[in-house]
């Protein structure tokens, strides 16, 4: 083989074995950077039973399946890592059961969370703050 046979091979090869991977739905991937930026959100609410709404907004080409974030406690300085997804209920048969979707490209959605009691003795909004760490999902296929 000549080197340029070689080289066209090495890059398909690493096209089959998934290095420039877009996820699927079943196997979502962590979302590059340059378009994590572009994923935004708002905080929603925060209720007794742990559980944390944030409304995002979706500024990519990507599906996202679940974003992860990072809650600090200011007065302590404890910081912890959550992960927030989207759920939504669907009818099938006579029943209703909650299932996760994806944020659709260039949607706004409230994803949530459990914190459990992380949060409990947190009395104002300046005594917490929140970030994206990073996201998952899937590019659809054209």
């Amino acid at each position: 083989m000549t080197p340029v046979h070689s080289s066209i091979l090495l890059i398909c090869c690493l096209g089959w074995f998934g290095w420039n991977n877009t996820g699927s739905e079943k196997n979502p991937v962590t979302i590059p950077d340059d378009d994590l930026q572009k994923i935004t959100g708002k905080f929603s609410s925060y209720s007794q039973d742990g559980t944390i709404r944030v409304s995002f907004y979706n500024g990519t080409d990507w599906m996202v399946s679940d974003v992860d974030i990072t809650i600090t406690l200011v007065k302590t300085n404890v910081v912890r890592r959550f992960r927030v997804e989207l759920w939504e209920n669907q009818k099938e048969g006579a029943n209703w059961k909650r299932v996760q979707v994806p944020l659709k490209p260039y949607t706004t959605a409230e994803l949530e969370g459990q914190i459990g009691d992380f949060a409990s003795g947190v009395a104002s909004k300046d005594d917490w703050s929140w970030g994206i760490v990073s996201a998952r999902g899937y590019k659809n296929a054209q």
